[in-house]
């Protein structure tokens, strides 16, 4: 299925809005990629690995990253990316050694060792956090990759960039309604009505991205 930049949902946003909403561009791109992480993909993301040595207590995601899966101690990153079977067999460990110039193999064994626990690391934005210190220490980020456009923008399936766009406008919507509540303007009922007109238009579009690229949510994905 074709695939088009993000980007074209969010110009499309802005030309049935109001062009001054360009200077929400930072804004429009986390509504964008929160869509369309929602409405997930029939093919799936690449799943790849990038290894790290930490400076700080955070390091920036690798570009095109949609989620991260797992967070290993130590640099995995060739091994990972060469031997990748499935996520449940994330790591294997094959024990070899040689005697009197003979090769034995010890056999197979899942490396859970090696995989930081979930409650010490946690994602936001563009970054992964970390509870404890591990500076000059090497990690490797386990992810789900989304190909980019020269801008780095996310490809996307083009059946979603109409439901991409709808949110965009609807999250507008919601935002100076609710900048309007809080004001001493007098609200409209029919204002109200235009934003659940809205939501009902971008919920819509959602489901006709599904049906026609036949997408699992996140939730009906493989629980990993």
């Amino acid at each position: 299925m074709a695939k088009k930049s993000i980007k074209h949902a969010i110009i499309n946003a802005i030309d049935e809005t109001d062009s001054s909403f360009t200077r929400y561009q930072n804004q429009m791109i986390k509504w964008a990629q929160y869509l369309e992480k929602s409405i997930g993909s029939k093919d799936g993301y690449k799943r790849t690995a990038k290894a790290y040595t930490i400076e700080g207590s955070e390091i920036e995601k690798p570009e095109g990253c949609v989620q991260v899966l797992r967070v290993l101690y130590g640099n995995h990153e060739e091994k990972i990316n060469s031997y990748y079977q499935s996520i449940r067999r994330l790591l294997v460990t094959r024990t070899e050694e040689v005697i009197d110039g003979v090769e034995i193999i010890m056999g197979w064994s899942e490396a859970e060792n090696y995989i930081m626990s979930e409650l010490l690391w946690d994602e936001y934005d563009d970054k992964v956090s970390f509870l404890n210190n591990l500076k000059g220490r090497e990690i490797t980020v386990f992810y789900n990759k989304i190909d980019v456009d020269d801008d780095g923008y996310w490809m996307v399936q083009e059946s979603h960039i109409k439901a991409i766009s709808d949110y965009v406008i609807y999250m507008f919507a919601k935002k100076n309604l609710w900048k309007t509540l809080k004001s001493d303007k007098m609200i409209r009922q029919t204002e109200m009505y235009n934003v659940r007109d809205l939501r009902e238009q971008y919920e819509k579009s959602i489901r006709n991205a599904r049906a026609e690229d036949q997408s699992e949510t996140p939730f009906e994905k493989e629980q990993y």
